[in-house]
């Protein structure tokens, strides 16, 4: 890792599916980092977005020389949610920061019960492992509810109908970071 900091570990923890009451089913996706739990719930599609800029900053390292050093792409994405899936009712905005070596979320609200509100670095391969799991919960989810709409809380979006971009996502990850997947089963279909 060349970012001159520590890297921190993002885990994730799935809740068990749910029925929502305004129809179909949910799960909440927890995130915490090096063992420690964060508030709210993690926003799947605005998870997978936050990794989107990577393949444009590498295409563009591509191009230059070796010796170029590329800025880094900043954006401030709504990362965490309330439970029942929208952001006005709870939630914090994160600063994702992309570079070809990590991903940085840094927010005055992401904070953990031991540590003051900081910058957190997550490797590649983290993000990669996390994005399967995320993937993996989808379609665990899919298959014990077919044709049913799925959602990251109670009255979120279809996760069911974005599945084919996150595995895009997910391939692109894996094609930049020159990863094999852990889960190979899990991207076909």
């Amino acid at each position: 890792m060349n970012t001159g900091e520590s890297t921190d570990h993002l885990t994730i923890t799935i809740d068990p599916v749910e029925e929502s009451p305004i129809g179909g089913v949910y799960f909440l996706v927890r995130a915490s980092v090096n063992g420690e739990p964060l508030s709210d719930v993690l926003d799947v599609d605005e998870f997978f977005k936050s990794v989107a800029p990577l393949d444009s900053l590498v295409a563009t390292q591509n191009k230059k020389s070796s010796k170029a050093r590329l800025a880094p792409i900043t954006e401030r994405l709504p990362l965490f949610n309330c439970t029942c899936g929208f952001f006005g009712c709870g939630g914090y905005y994160v600063d994702v920061t992309v570079t070809t070596t990590a991903l940085l979320w840094e927010s005055t609200f992401i904070h953990t019960s031991s540590q003051p509100p900081r910058r957190f670095t997550f490797s590649w391969e983290n993000i990669r492992t996390v994005s399967e799991a995320v993937i993996y919960g989808i379609i665990n989810a899919m298959s014990q509810y077919p044709k049913t709409e799925i959602g990251s809380g109670v009255m979120s979006g279809d996760l069911a109908k974005k599945l084919p971009l996150y595995r895009q996502q997910l391939d692109n990850l894996i094609t930049i970071t020159d990863f094999k997947p852990v889960t190979p089963s899990l991207l076909s279909g």
